[in-house]
């Protein structure tokens, strides 16, 4: 059933953010990000509780995850109906946005392959979350949203001028587009790699990473 598929992803991710990675504040430069952009801790508000007060908290998906948890061990449980509520909504959004030829992607962008896996259960954790970065990237700046198993997701603002808080929803949608469209078998492995591109000043990356 829909509510134990994604307690079981979110079960993923925890185990995944057991070997936390290096915070970016201490990177200068990521191999994949494109040159000239500097690079940014992302900032969450989320709830503790259903309807209950946001909260930030720092780092990508998989550590503010595992942050969660440890705040309300019931986390999982309490948030399975509006998980599958907010899935729906997701997916409804995403043919909606598969009609827009205003963005763009490009395939095989980045440093090197992210898994397909790691990247799809990436997408699943933020399909669960409301609202939007309380701190997005500034101008020209890229922040890591997702990393797990040496594949990440990261979000960049293209504006010049100011920063720009996406909401999590479109970010997962980005990177599904990447999935459906750039996604690719080697030796019995599924990979994914490339940019989506959008017209009002942001784009995602799927690349891999170290994490």
């Amino acid at each position: 059933m829909k509510s134990t598929n994604i307690l079981n992803t979110l079960a993923v991710l925890l185990a995944g953010a057991n070997a936390l990675s290096t915070p970016l504040a201490d990177r200068s430069e990521v191999a994949g990000v494109p040159e000239g952009y500097g690079i940014v801790d992302i900032e969450w508000e989320v709830e503790t509780t259903p309807g209950g007060p946001n909260i930030t908290l720092t780092g990508t998906a998989e550590q503010v995850h595992a942050q969660l948890v440890k705040i309300n061990p019931n986390w999982d449980e309490e948030f399975a109906p509006i998980i599958d509520k907010r899935s729906a909504e997701f997916d409804n959004s995403l043919k909606a946005r598969a009609l827009d030829k205003r963005d763009w992607i490009k395939c095989g962008a980045g440093h090197s392959a992210a898994r397909q896996g790691a990247i799809e259960t990436g997408v699943a954790y933020l399909r669960t979350l409301s609202g939007s970065a309380s701190r997005g990237p500034g101008p020209r700046n890229c922040g890591r949203v997702s990393c797990s198993y040496d594949s990440a997701i990261w979000y960049c603002n293209d504006n010049t001028g100011h920063s720009k808080s996406m909401q999590w929803f479109h970010i997962a949608n980005a990177a599904q587009v990447l999935l459906d469209a750039c996604s690719w078998e080697s030796w019995y492995f599924w990979y994914v790699r490339g940019e989506r591109w959008h017209n009002d000043g942001w784009f995602a990356i799927v690349m891999g990473d170290s994490c």
